[in-house]
This record gives C-alpha cells, sequence and structure tokens, in this order.
C-alpha cells in the first residue's frame, strides 16, 4: 500500500510539473523552396533552413537555426508578419512568419499566394510578393517538454517496482 502512495504522489508531483512548464512550446521545422535560390547560389540550388520555433500563447517569439548554411538571429517583422503558429498542415497565415538570418536577409513563410511560399527581403524589400518561391516543403513538430520525458520515465520505472513487489510477493506464498 505503501508504494502506491509513493507512485500516485511522484505521479501526481511530475503532473504539476508539466503543467507549471507550458507557458512556451518549443516545435522543430525544416524547409526547402523551388528552384528559386534569391540569386545566391546559382538558378538550381533549392533553399534549405531547420531550426526551432518557440511560441507563446499561439505567437512566435523566437527562431533559431540555419538558413542555407547561416544562422538564423531571431524572429522579425519583415512583410508585416504576425508570426502565428496555425495547426497545420498551413502553418503560415496572410502574415506569415518572418525571421532575421546573418546574412543580413529576413524571409517571410506566407500563404498570401496559395501555397505557401518563401519572401526574401533581398529581393522583395517591401514584403508585398513580387518575386515569391514555393515552399516543396515545409514540416513543424512538436518538441516535448522535459515533464512529459519525466513522467514517462516515471511511469516506466513504477511498473517495474509494481512486478519486482509482485514477484517477492509469489515467491513467498510458493514457499509456505
Amino acid at each position: 500500500m505503501k508504494s502506491w502512495a509513493l507512485l500516485l504522489g511522484g505521479a501526481t508531483l511530475a503532473l504539476a510539473a508539466s503543467v507549471g512548464s507550458a507557458s512556451a512550446t518549443v516545435y522543430d521545422f525544416s524547409l526547402f523552396d523551388t528552384a528559386n535560390d534569391f540569386g545566391q547560389n546559382g538558378p538550381s540550388d533549392y533553399d534549405v533552413a531547420s531550426g526551432q520555433f518557440t511560441v507563446v500563447g499561439g505567437v512566435i517569439t523566437n527562431v533559431t537555426g540555419t538558413f542555407d548554411g547561416f544562422a538564423i538571429t531571431g524572429a522579425s517583422a519583415y512583410a508585416g508578419s504576425d508570426n502565428v503558429l496555425n495547426p497545420g498542415p498551413d502553418y503560415g497565415d496572410y502574415g506569415g512568419i518572418s525571421f532575421s538570418v546573418a546574412n543580413g536577409n529576413s524571409y517571410n513563410i506566407t500563404d498570401f499566394l496559395g501555397p505557401e511560399a518563401l519572401l526574401s527581403s533581398s529581393t522583395d524589400a517591401g514584403g508585398n510578393g513580387s518575386d515569391p518561391s514555393l515552399l516543396r516543403g515545409f514540416t513543424v513538430s512538436a518538441v516535448p517538454e522535459p515533464a512529459t520525458w519525466m513522467l514517462f520515465l516515471m511511469g516506466f520505472g513504477g511498473l517495474g517496482f509494481m512486478m519486482r513487489s509482485r514477484r517477492r510477493q509469489l515467491s513467498g506464498v510458493a514457499a509456505v
């Protein structure tokens, strides 16, 4: 009975920790576009980016990762973006998701052209869609929070503890 109380107390503590840390959610993302690479590496090269969005209240507050080998330096307001992350498959909206890159450019992932497209400040300074590059792949997936992993591991530990104590009880009955 004491082991059940300990297990239940630990699970309650882990659940409370996971609820308290849910103020920001992190998402992994990756994208690549059609052959328009905004003139950086020749006409047949694709733009490629991957990294993480930090989202608070449905709005992206930070972006990290790489874009064509350059570091992404954070979220930006390029092209009038609202940086709202929608549930997929269309993650961006009309305002789009904008970020700045260490090469001095800003980029916007938007869906005002129909399918999601990528705009660049190097070829479209106003961000009005005059030279878009259609995205061929744009994926976003949630990253589990540490409290989720802790709860998962505690559950397996609890199952192992219960199996071990049950085995001891059965061996004691067999000895009688």
